[in-house]
């Protein structure tokens, strides 16, 4: 929030391959630094999702989710952590099943926790939870179990968090 500084990821043909690019703008408009390179592999990498918590004790303030390209039907979930100075961290897979096509990541950054959490399609032939989703600490470490959510054929996950608690208040529900 003291920067007041958005993150805009997208999906862009770099030859043959997609990658995942990012720019950060200024809360009042214009652009801040110049285009950083997310994701390029040899490998495309499509469908990005960011989020933001503005209040982590580290300067990484930006998950970015997004699926690489392994083969026809095999996709898997990667993340990055982006620095509130632009700097990208080391990848880190989220979701990698031999086989399976695992798509359309979204994310949410939750203040209260200082989490993130990560949903995507899984889908694993005829099942009736094709949806996952994942904590992700600030930090970028994977915690706790998988969620399972949905029914059959369910696809394309979007997922936000609620703000933050008043002081004082208690609540059972982290949103």
């Amino acid at each position: 929030r003291h920067a007041n500084r958005y993150l805009v990821v997208w999906q862009q043909k770099g030859g043959t391959l997609w990658d995942i690019h990012g720019q950060q703008v200024h809360g009042g408009g214009g652009l801040y630094q110049g285009d950083i390179t997310i994701a390029y592999y040899t490998l495309s990498s499509t469908a990005p999702s960011v989020a933001a918590i503005p209040n982590t004790p580290t300067n990484d303030k930006f998950l970015v989710v997004w699926e690489t390209h392994y083969a026809p039907g095999d996709r898997d979930i990667y993340g990055r952590l982006v620095a509130e100075d632009g700097t990208p961290g080391t990848d880190f897979w989220i979701s990698w099943a031999n086989g399976v096509d695992e798509s359309s990541p979204s994310v949410a950054g939750n203040e209260s926790s200082l989490q993130y959490f990560v949903v995507w399609r899984h889908p694993q032939g005829v099942v009736d939870k094709p949806i996952k989703g994942w904590d992700i600490s600030y930090g970028g470490a994977l915690v706790g179990q998988v969620a399972e959510f949905s029914g059959v054929n369910a696809d394309y996950p979007s997922v936000a968090a609620g703000p933050v608690a008043p002081a004082g208040s208690s609540s059972a529900d982290p949103a």
